[in-house]
């Protein structure tokens, strides 16, 4: 979780903040972003958002899935080794079946 989100939500845990629910502005601000940017995602339905009294707000627990679903990850090194690795197993068993019936052929002539 990004270092904005935490510190905004350690300052309300020691103010002992009640808040419930956090306004776009103030999320825009926590994660980085401009408030037009966020709130054009929650009119597009694209994030997690609560709609009450013709305003959106966000629970803490949304806020993390907003920064979750925009959180690009890295390849998976492992797996793309795995799959050359089967890939060139596939070739070398191909290669071998196209060899072998090339011999067969040679023999029935």
């Amino acid at each position: 979780m990004p270092e904005r989100i935490q510190r905004h939500q350690q300052a309300a845990e020691e103010e002992n903040d009640p808040t419930i629910y956090y306004t776009v502005s103030q999320v825009a601000k926590m994660i980085g972003v401009s408030s037009r940017w966020l709130a054009d995602r929650c009119r597009a339905e694209e994030v997690d958002h609560v709609y009450m009294a013709r305003k959106r707000k966000f629970t803490p627990e949304q806020v993390k899935q907003v920064m979750a679903q925009y959180t690009v990850k890295g390849p998976d090194r492992e797996a793309e080794q795995r799959e050359l690795e089967r890939i060139a197993r596939e070739s070398e068993k191909t290669r071998a079946r196209l060899e072998n019936a090339r011999k067969r052929d040679a023999r029935a002539k």
